[in-house]
């Protein structure tokens, strides 16, 4: 079974309360050992007043809750990180998979670089090195093994691999 948190839009309350949803329907429908992918390549979270204003912590809270019932009813979650993992859209979903694997390719940002900027004082160039190698601020989806929450890289993202990843949680 695959939720694919890929959109070109960033997460808002509605999206995260359909997520969540479609989550519970599954957890209470899945038949014993199923193992869940959740694919995460999103425009992270909505960013607004308006977001806010709706509850949109609310709903990214209730979405990492909905995923623990899903675990709770004994399914199999396997998160992979295919392209951006962005801020808390991400920790509301993916990360929130009891393994977390992620393409070479794959990304996380927590905030951008101008931000990154104005909070450190440090200067463009100081930021884009971090951003590349810096173990904490480090964007490359391979600095999440120094914090022991990556499994591993995958080459590819096919049937294959997949059926292979759920073999190896079984």
């Amino acid at each position: 079974y695959v939720l694919r948190a890929v959109a070109p839009a960033a997460l808002g309350p509605e999206r995260a309360f359909a997520l969540g949803l479609a989550l519970r329907n599954f957890a209470r429908q899945a038949p014993a050992g199923a193992t869940l992918f959740v694919l995460e390549d999103s425009a992270g979270h909505e960013a607004s007043l308006e977001a806010e204003a709706l509850g949109l912590t609310h709903f990214l809270a209730w979405l990492a809750l909905c995923h623990a019932e899903v675990r709770a009813r004994g399914v199999s979650t396997i998160g992979l990180l295919t392209g951006n993992g962005i801020s808390a859209a991400f920790f509301a979903n993916a990360l929130q998979a009891e393994v977390l694997f992620a393409l070479p390719e794959a990304r996380v940002k927590l905030m951008e670089a101008r931000a990154m900027e104005r909070v450190t004082g440090l200067s463009r160039s100081e930021i884009e090195s971090l951003l590349e190698n810096d173990p904490v601020f480090g964007q490359p989806a391979r600095h999440l093994r120094t914090w022991k929450a990556l499994a591993g890289e995958l080459d590819r993202l096919d049937a294959q691999a997949l059926t292979d990843l759920a073999a190896a949680m079984s």
